[in-house]
């Protein structure tokens, strides 16, 4: 358990179920 808010680590957390959206596409000039 963490008791810290500043404690956590980037170990400490997950991504479960994560189903990306299709991605966006727009005209861009450079």
């Amino acid at each position: 358990d963490v008791d810290d808010l500043f404690a956590f680590r980037y170990d400490d957390f997950t991504i479960d179920n994560y189903q990306h959206h299709p991605a966006i596409k727009a005209p861009i000039a450079v």
